[in-house]
């Protein structure tokens, strides 16, 4: 009798032992199928909020188009503005004269070569950069303010920098 309950000992923890691996096996794969299923929900969630996200996409670009075409009213309003306003700017010259005359004694003064108080400076709009003509040679030679400037410099070097000595 000793020997069948030590028999019925053993095969009852064989038993168990088979019983928690089974468990074990179950338990992993039923774990294995609550993630993957958890996985599958968090997909789905994702794409929910992103199709959410979407439903505001035509809501956005209705709004930037109306904020496009305000601006371009605005732009309008301000092109015209900017038009009239150079217009006037173009048309008012009453100071045009007296700034030539200025700017030709300022020529003649700094003692610019090729310069004399009977050149003619002309100022057009819409650049309202000075040109220098002289009367005798026409409109042939016209000065610049290009041409002035590179004058202006070798003149400020010949004064400042002695000429160099040959020997």
């Amino acid at each position: 009798m000793q020997l069948r309950i030590c028999e019925l000992r053993n095969e009852k923890n064989q038993i168990d032992q088979d019983l928690n691996s089974a468990m074990a096996k179950y338990d992993s794969a039923y774990l294995s199928a609550a993630l993957v299923l958890e996985r599958h929900k968090s997909g789905i969630e994702q794409k929910i909020a992103d199709l959410g996200d979407l439903v505001q996409l035509p809501l956005k670009v209705k709004k930037l188009i109306h904020d496009a075409s305000a601006l371009e009213v605005r732009e309008k309003e301000l092109r015209f503005q900017l038009m009239e306003a150079r217009k006037s700017a173009e048309s008012d010259i009453t100071n045009l004269s007296r700034l030539e005359e200025l700017f030709l004694d300022c020529l003649v003064r700094a003692r610019i070569p090729g310069i004399t108080p009977e050149d003619k400076v002309s100022i057009q709009s819409p650049n309202f950069l000075p040109e220098v003509t002289n009367p005798r040679v026409g409109d042939l030679a016209i000065t610049s303010l290009a041409i002035l400037a590179v004058e202006e410099k070798r003149l400020f070097l010949s004064l400042v920098l002695p000429l160099p000595c040959i020997a």
